[in-house]
């Protein structure tokens, strides 16, 4: 959501103009200007009319007063009107840089910039890999800078940008990267250095996505948890890679089971540790929790596990009762403390931001009877668990998965910002700031 605020007047303007209004200009400005005669290698959507199916046909692309005019009708006041300026001052700076959502699909041109995958233009557009190879036949196995895609639509983000930062004292690859949102290989391969060193003072070009920049932006002198930005996944969990990714802090309500595999995305980071906050304040549960695998610093392939490659999933050791060793593993089951279990799961899912739980169906029936004797009703028990429609149900947050009696896997959401991020479950795209066209738009 973008949110609401004060409507300001800009310099010029008869009229005000609200915060969306003001986004949907800043968002019309870029995409208009990227369709127009671009940089060299500047990335582009430019709207192309044409049928869902088969080979789109090319038409010229709106103009830019036309185009500006449709987007000004997404504003709430009726008198709004396109400025040629833009947004300047406190107010404009706390505007998020935001996608179009357009009425409904159409084809547009993509024009590819360095770096640029199959698999990540596909998220950015919220599409199907496959779909985008099966529109674009001509083209290879990779993309390659300057190659113009056709891809149907109504999702259309601001195109990546250049960028020249100039290198300081005690900069490396993975800082300047990590600050930029963008990958270290990737920043490497966009500046080529003989040997790989950096020298202060020297220039360095970097393609970054408006969007996830933004967020980066917002957040970086003040962090929550102190958990810097910029750690995003890309593409899905089983399949995709984690860039910039932080590292879980140490913290008194939790113990890293494995520090070099405890790497995640921001979103994710934050998160786990503001349930774990919570669950150690709402349960009174003075055992151990010990976090073992999330992902390794680049995501990636991580040995033993078909997922954890993006930074959003999460294991955590199935929680022992009081009086036991704490060192002893969760099983058989009856050492496991359901009713923590419970406050746990609950914790982390009230958060708001937990896609799905992994654990075994047979342990969900002594889940549902510990959860009912702490006070969940019938109600919270059929939104919360599989139990008792059937392994293969697709209800409830908590899933059967083998392989999971000593330990819950906890898949997080594509947190904001992460613009390439994808999750072949429920909740599917990642979340990015947009602006919807109003009715009557072309």
């Amino acid at each position: 959501m973008i949110g609401t605020m004060p409507p300001v007047r800009r310099r010029g303007d008869s009229h005000r103009r609200s915060p969306t209004g003001r986004v949907a200009v800043w968002a019309c400005l870029v995409l208009v200007s990227a369709g127009s005669r671009p940089g060299p290698g500047a990335g582009r959507a430019v709207p192309v009319k044409g049928p869902p199916t088969g080979t789109p046909r090319a038409a010229k692309p709106a103009s830019t007063e036309g185009a500006c005019r449709a987007l000004a009708a997404a504003t709430d006041r009726p008198d709004a009107r396109v400025s040629d300026g833009a947004a300047t001052g406190p107010v404009a700076a706390s505007l998020p840089v935001a996608a179009i959502r357009w009425p409904r699909k159409r084809w547009i041109r993509h024009t590819v910039v360095p770096r640029e995958t199959f698999a990540g233009i596909a998220a950015r557009y919220r599409v199907r890999p496959a779909s985008l190879r099966r529109w674009n036949p001509e083209l290879g196995d990779e993309v390659r800078k300057g190659e113009v895609l056709r891809i149907y639509t109504d999702f259309v983000p601001p195109p990546r940008r250049p960028i020249e930062v100039t290198v300081a004292e005690g900069d490396t690859w993975w800082s300047i990267a990590c600050r930029h949102g963008v990958g270290s290989w990737d920043l490497r391969a966009m500046n080529y250095r003989p040997g790989g060193r950096l020298r202060p003072g020297e220039t360095l070009r970097i393609w970054i996505d408006p969007i996830a920049h933004d967020f980066i932006e917002r957040e970086w002198a003040d962090p929550p948890f102190g958990v810097r930005p910029g750690a995003h996944g890309v593409g899905s969990p089983d399949d995709g890679r984690l860039v910039c990714g932080v590292q879980l802090p140490e913290r008194p309500e939790y113990i890293r089971k494995i520090p070099g595999s405890a790497y995640g995305t921001t979103h994710t980071v934050r998160n786990l540790i503001a349930a774990m906050v919570e669950f150690r304040r709402r349960s009174g549960y003075g055992g151990r929790v010990y976090i073992g695998a999330i992902s390794r610093p680049r995501g990636g392939r991580l040995g033993g596990h078909k997922s954890h490659r993006t930074g959003r999933d999460v294991d955590i050791r199935l929680p022992l009762k009081e009086s036991i060793p704490q060192a002893l593993e969760p099983r058989p089951a009856r050492r496991v403390d359901f009713r923590a279990l419970y406050h746990l799961i609950r914790a982390l899912v009230d958060t708001g931001e937990v896609e799905v739980v992994f654990l075994d169906y047979p342990l969900q029936r002594r889940l549902a009877k510990a959860a009912a004797a702490a006070g969940a009703s019938e109600a919270e028990l059929a939104a919360l668990l599989q139990w008792p429609r059937g392994r293969k149900a697709s209800r409830g947050i908590v899933r059967d998965e083998p392989g999971h009696d000593d330990h819950i896997h906890v898949r997080f959401r594509c947190g904001p910002g992460e613009t390439e991020c994808y999750s072949r479950t429920d909740e599917g795209w990642g979340r990015i700031p947009e602006v919807r066209r109003a009715p009557g738009q072309p």
